[in-house]
């Protein structure tokens, strides 16, 4: 499932001081005042997604383990800086039931492409691939 926490246009939050969509915030060039409602703007989704978090933590599946651990979750941007493919910050969340090892931080080597995450969790899930996109396979630090 693919599930998009934001439009790239809309998103104006008057009551949290943004004046401006998120698309024109990225286009921040460097301005204090857009940087600041870039921030309050990605404050608001996180918020949102740790509610998200903490929901499947707190449902038990038929085993008693939280229904997270049998989840596997990707947070990411589509682009990096300038419409970049490199260097997006990523989060991944879940699967430990699924063979995830899950570590603090995970430097990947330079051009990495995101696809290899996506790769990395239909491995997990069963799902056989020969390619996806760009990835060079799954992930071997987060599952071997």
């Amino acid at each position: 499932i693919t599930y998009n926490v934001r439009t790239e246009g809309g998103e104006i939050f008057p009551v949290h001081g943004v004046s401006k969509g998120y698309h024109a915030l990225t286009h921040h060039n460097n301005d204090p005042k857009n940087l600041d409602e870039l921030a309050k703007v990605d404050e608001i989704n996180m918020g949102f997604w740790a509610g998200f978090l903490d929901r499947l933590k707190s449902i038990q599946d038929a085993d008693g383990r939280p229904l997270l651990d049998r989840t596997m979750l990707g947070y990411s941007g589509g682009m990096g800086m300038d419409h970049s493919r490199d260097q997006l910050p990523t989060a991944f969340f879940g699967g430990k039931a699924l063979g995830v090892k899950h570590q603090t931080h995970l430097q990947l080597p330079e051009k990495t492409p995101l696809a290899t995450l996506w790769h990395t969790m239909a491995d997990r899930m069963g799902v056989q691939i020969d390619s996806l996109q760009d990835s060079k396979g799954p992930i071997r630090e987060l599952v071997g």
